[in-house]
């Protein structure tokens, strides 16, 4: 994940140790403005590592991360950036929305209908 980071900033894919990748990344960024997006962290841990990435220069650069674990979101929180919550849909509204995206205004086929309930769960 640290060499894609990189090299999006960088352009260059020069394999380096992660040390030496963090202090890429903390110099690219260094006196800029920024706004990453981190999909799907698990663990506290893995913050701790990422954050010291990222400088804090108090120029309004951002930080969004997603996560399915309440611990997760209440240990990164912030005082004037408090976690919101999504709330997971209702089974017939997951199935209303997963034959909506897949068929469009026609039915799921018959023969569908089993292994796509599957999949919705």
């Amino acid at each position: 994940m640290l060499l894609e980071l990189v090299s999006s900033i960088t352009g260059s894919k020069q394999e380096t140790s992660d040390d030496e990748l963090m202090e890429i990344l903390y110099r690219s960024l260094k006196g800029r403005r920024f706004l990453i997006v981190i999909d799907d962290i698990w663990s506290t841990e893995a913050w701790d590592q990422m954050q010291r990435i990222f400088p804090n220069d108090d120029n309004k650069s951002r930080i969004l991360l997603t996560t399915r674990l309440k611990y997760v979101a209440d240990y990164v929180n912030y005082p004037d950036f408090p976690p919101h919550s999504k709330s997971f849909l209702s089974r017939d509204d997951s199935w209303n929305l997963f034959t909506e995206k897949l068929f469009k205004k026609d039915p799921c086929p018959p023969i569908l209908v089993e292994i796509g309930k599957h999949i919705v769960e």
